[in-house]
This record gives C-alpha cells, structure tokens and sequence, in this order.
C-alpha cells in the first residue's frame, strides 16, 4: 500500500483513498491477466517439452498419446494435491496426498506395462517440471492477489455494511483516548469515515495503552512492595 495510517500524523484525505483503491484494482487486473497469460505459456512450453522428447526418440509412436495422458494426470494430481492441501490441514490433507500419489502410482505402472519405462520416464519428467512451474506460480500469484486483497478490504470506509460492526468499538476507543479521538475529528473535518485500517490503528493503539498502563501499575506495585519490605527489614533491626 502506498499510503500509511498513523495516529502522529495527518490522515490521508478522501482523493488520496480513492487513488489508492484505484491503483490496487488496476494491480489486481493485471495480476489475473499476467497469470492468465503464464496459463498460456505453460501449455506451450508442455507442448514443446513433447515435442523435443518425441524428436529425441524418447517418445515414438504410438507412445506419444499415452506419454501424453501420463503428463496430463500427473500435472493434474499435483495442482489438484497442492490446492486442496493448502485448505486442509492434519490426517485429512495426508489422506488426500496418499489418494493422489497411489493414483499416480498406478497409472505409471499401467504406463510401464504398456510402452515402457523410456516414455513414462520422459512423460514423467515433463509432467513434473511442468508441476513444479505451475506452483510456484501459483503461490506468487495468490500471495501477491491475497495482499492486495487485503490492502483493499482495509480502505473500506467504516460505515460499509460489512463494518458497521466496528463502529462501536472504535467509537469507545476514541472516548477513551484524547490522542485516537484527535485523530478521529480530523478525519470527520475531511468529511469522510474511518476505513478500516485506521479501526484497526485506533483498537490496536488502545489495546497497547492498556497493555502499558498495566505494566506500569505492576512495577508501581513492585516498588511499593520492595519499600516496605526494606522498612520492615530497618524497623527489625532496630528492635
């Protein structure tokens, strides 16, 4: 995000919000075409990998289509393990992963029996670098789409449906603080509501001051305590 949120300074005023979602909308656009393009890229790259095996006499024949179909099952398990594992966690996702590697398992051997451990090989080899390039951009892609996904969702003005529900509590935290409850009347002098990164800033600058407050009680009750052990301690060696 290229704007920031912070308590000791300025709000950022409506335009700037607006450019702001403005630009992560238009990132967001070319993230899914550059993808969509790697889509294409992928497929063209398989179809080369293929080839070159076909034109080096790994793959003649009739070994082709079922080299083909070997690749094709092996990418689909591995993206297919990939994303359901990365929503289930525990004996579930292992569960998940000894299905797909028993089904991949067994359509080599099918494979095997059928033209030979040359062609599964190279289907294999194929297969799995075409995997291996599918995920890893993958994972980029959906970790730089989530951020802006979530860099979005934070210049949500807090009057919005979805949070209204914050209201409340930002409204309590400006009570009780003169610094958050400055920071709110300038942004209401800009005539525009809190977004939800600066709810966020308001509660987590609370939660912190409470934090604080409690950690300095806790040493002013400490001092207080070793104090008067020390006058216990002088009055008994006086006596």
């Amino acid at each position: 995000m290229n704007i920031t949120f912070g308590l000791n300074t300025a709000p950022p005023t409506q335009a700037a919000i607006d450019q702001e979602r403005e630009h992560l909308t238009d990132t967001t656009s070319k993230m899914k075409l550059w993808a969509r393009l790697f889509s294409v890229i992928v497929i063209v790259l398989s179809a080369l990998i293929l080839l070159w095996l076909y034109s080096s006499s790994l793959l003649t024949g009739e070994q082709v289509a079922v080299a083909i179909a070997v690749a094709i099952v092996g990418v689909v398990a591995i993206a297919v393990a990939i994303a359901v594992v990365g929503a289930v966690t525990g004996t579930a996702a292992v569960a998940i992963v000894g299905v797909v590697a028993a089904a991949v398992a067994a359509v080599a051997a099918v494979a095997v029996a059928a033209v030979g451990a040359a062609a599964v090989a190279g289907a294999v080899a194929a297969a799995v670098a075409v995997a291996v390039a599918v995920a890893v951009a993958a994972a980029w892609f959906g970790d730089r789409l989530t951020k802006i996904q979530r860099d979005l969702r934070q210049l949500i003005p807090l009057d919005a449906p979805e949070n209204k529900h914050r209201c409340v509590a930002a409204f309590a935290a400006c009570e009780q603080d003169s610094l958050c409850r400055d920071y709110a009347a300038a942004v209401a002098r800009q005539g525009r509501p809190l977004v939800l990164a600066e709810a966020d800033l308001i509660e987590t600058w609370i939660a912190n001051t409470s934090v604080r407050a409690s950690e300095e009680e806790k040493a002013r009750l400490q001092e207080v305590a070793c104090v008067k052990l020390r006058k216990m301690h002088e009055l008994e060696g006086e006596g």
